[in-house]
Parts: C-alpha cells; sequence; structure tokens
C-alpha cells in the first residue's frame, strides 16, 4: 500500500503474517524517493486464553 502525506504519495507499507505462527506479524515502510532507509516491525500478539487453538500436548500421548 502507498501512504500519502498532503495528498502525496510518499511511503509505501507491506504487511505480512507467518503462516506457521499465525500470532506473528511483520510490517514494512519505506520512503518511495529514498527506499534504502526501511522500518521494520515485527510484532507477535499471543492468543488470549479462551481463544487459544487447542492442540494435543505431545507429553499427554507419549503418557499413554
Amino acid at each position: 500500500m502507498k501512504l500519502k502525506v498532503q495528498g502525496l504519495e510518499c511511503i509505501y507499507g507491506s504487511y505480512v503474517h507467518s503462516a506457521i505462527l499465525p500470532t506473528f506479524h511483520r510490517r514494512c515502510y519505506w520512503l518511495l524517493q529514498n527506499p534504502n532507509i526501511v522500518l521494520i516491525h515485527y510484532l507477535n500478539v499471543p492468543y488470549p486464553e479462551a481463544a487459544k487453538p487447542s492442540i494435543p500436548s505431545l507429553s499427554y500421548e507419549l503418557r499413554q
């Protein structure tokens, strides 16, 4: 996406999330006039306890 400042496109932004860990996100921003300067923002937002996916415990499976 291109972000505008005072009506002019000047910043490009990119957003991705991990296919392995869906709570992990990365955002990159850089100036269109100077793409050598890049800001990278990493964010890992853990699931709230009630919304966590249920994954059987490996130790439980080994005990049986």
